[in-house]
């Protein structure tokens, strides 16, 4: 098989700093093969088919697909802009949308393409790339095999524990409590959910925080005091702590750099 010319890019998808203004959904035609690996849930329509789809779920657009997405959503990304026939053959087998088994080993792959691209690295993004498509061929071969029965008893008891977290992550919110939700005992939806998420329920919850943080600090004059307390971080300086060690500014930095990044784009303009 040869592999000369193959090429895409990478990237990650957030409505939240998008500029979508009031929308509640987001359409268009894929112009190129895209992947797309879901970190919220959403209603995503493809050729008029409809899916409901949860974290770690992979949606597969294939040229001219037409597509609609429900807002919030968030994604990483992978367009192959050029690829070879054998590999668009293996992707034209797939699903329109399929569970992926191993969220961080798919998130690494798809940074390992971010990466090479921004090196302007030809050979290391055609590696990296081809690296994704037969990892995310196995992963699609893997639940296609799937019990029908235990792929929907999985799919929503995750559903249901995402749904509750996202409801209450700015509370007090405890395993138990999303277990019961999703009606299942807390050690068996701790497993399926890391299993399938590549985090833990404990995990998601802080990531929905920073997020919402983020956000916040962004786009609001909330005195970061009041962002942490209305974001759940048990402290002001907890709430510094974890978003210093995951973001390498202080939340005050980090508005800075958004305001600066606002007057630095207006000067250019």
């Amino acid at each position: 098989m040869k592999f000369e010319g193959l090429t895409g890019n990478a990237g990650f998808f957030n409505s939240h700093y998008a500029s979508l203004g009031r929308r509640s959904s987001v359409s268009g035609v894929a112009h190129t093969w895209e992947l797309l690996l879901c970190q919220t849930q959403a209603t995503v329509c493809i050729n008029e088919q409809q899916y409901s789809v949860i974290p770690g779920d992979l949606i597969c657009l294939c040229p001219e697909d037409a597509w609609k997405f429900s807002l919030p959503f968030q994604a990483s990304y992978v367009r192959v802009l050029h690829t070879v026939d054998d590999l668009a053959k293996r992707m034209q087998g797939w699903a329109d949308v399929f569970t992926v088994r191993d969220v961080q080993a798919v998130k690494t792959a798809m940074q390992e393409i971010a990466c090479a691209q921004q090196r302007q690295d030809e050979l290391g993004l055609a590696a990296a790339l081809l690296s994704l498509i037969v990892m995310l061929d196995k992963e699609q071969q893997r639940d296609a095999l799937l019990d029908a029965g235990s792929r929907k008893k999985t799919r929503d008891s995750i559903r249901a524990g995402v749904e509750y977290i996202e409801q209450h992550y700015r509370e007090k919110c405890t395993l138990n409590q999303i277990a019961a939700y999703a009606d299942r005992s807390p050690i068996y939806f701790h497993d399926v959910f890391r299993d399938v998420m590549g985090i833990t329920p404990y995990e998601y919850i802080a990531q929905l925080r920073l997020e919402e943080a983020k956000r916040l600090l962004s786009m609001s004059d909330m005195d970061p005091c009041d962002i942490a307390e209305y974001c759940g971080f048990c402290s002001q300086s907890y709430f510094n702590f974890v978003f210093k060690k995951a973001m390498g500014v202080t939340p005050l930095n980090y508005r800075r750099a958004a305001v600066t990044q606002y007057l630095d784009t207006q000067n250019d303009d």
